[in-house]
């Protein structure tokens, strides 16, 4: 009987260190993907996306892979800062769900903007890797 309840705990306990370390990964790649936008570096960023991203913004323009890389890469917008907070994932299979709340700060020619958006970002493990594959924010409430 003891043997059982040990083999159950380790199972158990190797169950919820495989969870943990993807959610880790998960977290991990979005912090990359808020750098690279920041870099402005658009070859990392296909490392990052899906080919069949669909990006949509807190104004509701719709990007896919080709038109945020166009953004993100052009000369109108800089992006300053991007912060995540409070942030909660769950994960089925290859799917994974991360929602939070990020600080944006961005730059538009002379303009400074700053604001806080909650984002909800779809991630699908594929070869071994997790790749956003939908996001999409809305302003946050001023208190």
């Amino acid at each position: 009987m003891k043997i059982k309840r040990f083999l159950v705990t380790v199972f158990v306990l190797i169950l919820c260190s495989s969870l943990f370390g993807q959610q880790n990964e998960v977290l991990s790649q979005s912090r990359l993907k808020n750098k690279l936008m920041i870099e402005k570096d658009t070859n990392g960023l296909k490392s990052v996306f899906c080919t069949d991203l669909l990006y949509i913004h807190s104004s509701g323009k719709v990007d896919d892979l080709a038109s945020i890389l166009a953004t993100v890469g052009g000369k109108d917008i800089k992006i300053l800062r991007q912060d995540l907070r409070n942030e909660k994932i769950r994960i089925q299979k290859n799917i994974a769900i991360l929602t939070g709340i990020l600080a944006f700060k961005s730059q538009n020619k002379e303009n400074i903007s700053e604001y806080d958006l909650i984002i909800t970002e779809v991630w699908k493990k594929e070869k071994k890797k997790w790749l956003l594959w939908t996001r999409h924010a809305t302003s946050a409430a001023s208190n």
